[in-house]
């Protein structure tokens, strides 16, 4: 797999470069309410990059085409909320095109 890099315990380490690169791509908007969320010092507007196949766990590919750019709620809720709930955000991800898997 291209890209990859790892830490010296030889865990897998996320590319930095994609991430701001999808983040850029979405406007630094939230993909889930197409909104902004809040400025930070640097101009931008805050927002993270969430994989769609999970890197750790599922060894997805840290490629643009898998990362969805959130607000932290948003962003939190995928790791944290009950499963009904997840299901309705990726069925809203879905619904509007966001996300086609």
């Amino acid at each position: 797999m291209r890209n990859v890099e790892y830490d010296s315990t030889g865990k897998r380490k996320r590319n930095k470069f994609i991430v701001e690169l999808a983040k850029v791509k979405a406007g630094y908007t939230c993909e889930a309410t197409n909104k902004k969320t809040f400025k930070m010092p640097n101009g931008q507007y805050y927002v993270e990059a969430h994989h769609l196949i999970e890197f750790s766990r599922e060894n997805g590919p840290d490629i643009t085409e898998n990362l969805i750019v959130l607000g932290p709620e948003k962003h939190m809720l995928l790791h944290h909320a009950c499963r009904e709930e997840v299901e309705d955000l990726y069925n809203h991800l879905k619904t509007n095109g966001v996300i086609n898997i």
